[in-house]
């Protein structure tokens, strides 16, 4: 089993000219990780949503920009620097 991404044309800056993204595969070494999250701690969340990433307070889905903040909080935690998830 793996999982992938699957990115339609209101998902990114220039969907509108490219439209529909193909799907990205994401690595086989992640899918115990996703498995788990998904099984075990995203119902901990109480989710509101079928989205896989949601808030923790709320359990509405996250925006583009929590998500940005929480890749860069976590990669300055990790590495001290300050880094742009894209």
């Amino acid at each position: 089993c793996y999982w992938f991404v699957k990115h339609g044309p209101d998902d990114y800056k220039t969907g509108k000219v490219y439209g529909e993204r193909p799907a990205l595969q994401l690595s086989p070494e992640l899918t115990p990780a996703i498995d788990e999250f998904i099984n075990i701690w995203r119902p901990a969340l109480r989710p509101s949503t079928n989205f896989l990433f949601v808030q923790t307070r709320t359990g509405k889905p996250m925006t583009g920009d929590s998500i940005f903040q929480r890749v860069a909080r976590s990669c300055f935690k990790y590495t001290g620097k300050r880094t742009n998830p894209h």
